[in-house]
């Protein structure tokens, strides 16, 4: 997929945002993703690119901040349905050669 976020990351984020199976069951994910939904995810902040051009971010849950993954971060908030931000001071920055 494009980005650079993991095929498997994106397909989660594709099927979180269009539920359902055909026969109404829930897989061990749609489990586990009930329970992301009440971690109390609260938001996500892409703030921080590497010399070498690798992004982080910072996800809020519960009022701590944990270092994250962007891609991985974007996919806990659209299951939790919190906002996602990117830092406007990032845009346009290009790393180190």
């Amino acid at each position: 997929m494009s980005m650079g976020i993991p095929d498997l990351t994106a397909s989660k984020i594709h099927n979180a945002q269009n539920p359902g199976s055909p026969d109404g069951r829930m897989t061990l994910e749609d489990v586990m993703d009930q329970h992301i939904i009440q971690m109390g995810i609260t938001e996500l902040r892409i703030d921080n690119i590497s010399e070498s051009g690798v992004y982080s971010a910072t996800l809020v849950v519960n009022g701590t901040e944990h270092r994250v993954v962007p891609s991985e971060g974007i996919l806990l908030c659209t299951l939790a349905g919190a906002p996602i931000y990117f830092d406007s001071d990032l845009d346009g920055v290009k790393p180190e050669q």
